[in-house]
């Protein structure tokens, strides 16, 4: 009970320097599994997809005070039920790069093959795939960074774990609101702000709840598709003492009534694990990049470093 108490004043603590806590980056290198359940309504045809990640998390404090966050994927793999064309899979890893759909069969390249792009798997896997900069409390200074990649470009990652890991709870303060922006959900990228409010849980030690819900009487989701929009969102997370975020769970609802009639209505579920708890806080993930070479891939670098570095920026 006393460290979930001295962890209770340091979520109401607030300081000026250092990096956020929470996973966002409560430490300098972090590893989380990533479990993603969608499913889509487009008036009665019903689309269900599935995706799963390895993901690493590099925090990198500067001296102002913010701090960048860089996302790696590690392993990523999707599989889409539902669309006119039939299924479709994809895969990232360490054994390559590759794409199934019913039209095409499988098309793939392995680890140290050249893809269309010019690079390799293994290179692509050594890239951020999207950074994010972020204040002392955890909150977003600038839309978000995801790369160019052919690859990477679609995977939406980041911004689901910056809604599903809460931020820093002001002094003094037991309920906060994070300011947010809707993750990509398929292929909607609405850039709509999504204000949640975090609840320090009084009925459970290191637990926090998030909610929060939007409407738009008329938005553009699509060339040839507006419409009054209607969001919900619900969430919790499990720290650990030391303030890291040890599980997640997030829940986004949304319904669009489109000008031509068309209905959208989806839920995305998705599912954050800390996959390197068991790591000193402020020492590197085992086997990371930052400490060596990771089954052949080559090692990290900043993402100004990179030659795909300039990308897009999705959010506010």
């Amino acid at each position: 009970m006393r460290r979930w108490l001295l962890l209770g004043l340091s979520l109401l603590a607030c300081s000026d320097s250092g990096p956020p806590p929470y996973g966002i980056a409560g430490a300098p290198e972090q590893r989380f599994r990533f479990e993603a359940e969608e499913s889509f309504d487009i008036d009665g045809t019903k689309v269900r997809s599935v995706r799963f990640a390895d993901l690493t998390l590099r925090a990198k404090p500067e001296t102002s005070g913010e701090t960048e966050v860089e996302l790696y994927i590690d392993r990523y793999s999707s599989r889409t039920e539902g669309m006119p064309d039939g299924a479709s899979e994809l895969s990232l890893s360490e054994k390559g790069y590759w794409v199934q759909t019913a039209k095409t069969g499988r098309v793939g390249f392995g680890p140290d093959e050249k893809t269309l792009g010019g690079d390799t798997p293994l290179e692509i896997r050594a890239r951020p795939a999207a950074s994010a900069d972020l204040d002392t409390n955890g909150e977003i200074l600038a839309p978000l960074w995801q790369s160019p990649h052919p690859i990477l470009f679609d995977i939406a990652l980041l911004d689901w774990l910056l809604v599903a890991l809460p931020t820093r709870a002001p002094e003094g303060s037991r309920a906060w609101v994070a300011r947010r922006t809707v993750p990509q959900t398929g292929r909607f990228n609405l850039g709509v702000e999504l204000p949640l409010r975090w609840e320090v849980a009084p009925d459970a030690p290191g637990l926090v709840r998030a909610s929060g819900s939007v409407t738009r009487g008329s938005l553009r989701v699509a060339d040839g598709l507006e419409g009054k929009l209607a969001l919900d969102a619900r969430g919790e997370a499990e720290l650990l003492p030391d303030g890291r975020v040890k599980i997640a769970t997030f829940e986004l609802r949304l319904d669009l009534q489109s000008e031509d009639g068309t209905h959208v209505a989806s839920i995305h579920r998705v599912l954050v694990r800390c996959a390197s708890c068991e790591d000193p806080i402020n020492s590197p993930a085992r086997s990371s990049d930052s400490a060596g070479d990771r089954e052949g891939i080559p090692k990290q670098g900043h993402v100004d470093d990179l030659p795909d570095h300039g990308g897009v920026r999705r959010g506010v």
